[in-house]
């Protein structure tokens, strides 16, 4: 479940940002139909040009630590563009989870 979504000012200020904030409300999208109740942050960055153009870098946060990855300006038009993107971060996210669960058994179990 995404909890948060914050924008940093260099974001906020990008003449890109009105992307961003429509990828934003997908993302909360797909985190409402597809994962599970854990909370989970995102938080917008800019993280560089590419012609001319902002290059976003996404970062997903829960409890088992965060995932991030760039997506250019142009791979938000339209917002749905970015979705594989979206699952690819989050995949990040749950996989560091699984290993946080795993180890806590492993610890638990010996």
């Amino acid at each position: 479940m995404l909890t948060a979504t914050k924008y940093t000012d260099e974001a906020r200020r990008s003449a890109d940002f009105p992307l961003v904030e429509r990828a934003s409300e997908l993302l909360a999208e797909i985190a409402r139909t597809k994962y599970d109740d854990e909370p989970v942050t995102a938080e917008w960055d800019v993280a560089g040009r590419h012609r001319g153009r902002a290059v976003f870098r996404l970062r997903l946060s829960d409890s088992s630590g965060e995932a991030s990855g760039t997506i250019a300006a142009d791979r938000l038009e339209p917002p749905e563009l970015g979705e594989t993107r979206f699952l690819s971060i989050w995949g990040h996210l749950l996989s560091r989870r699984a290993d946080r669960i795993l180890a806590a058994m492993r610890d638990g179990g010996e």
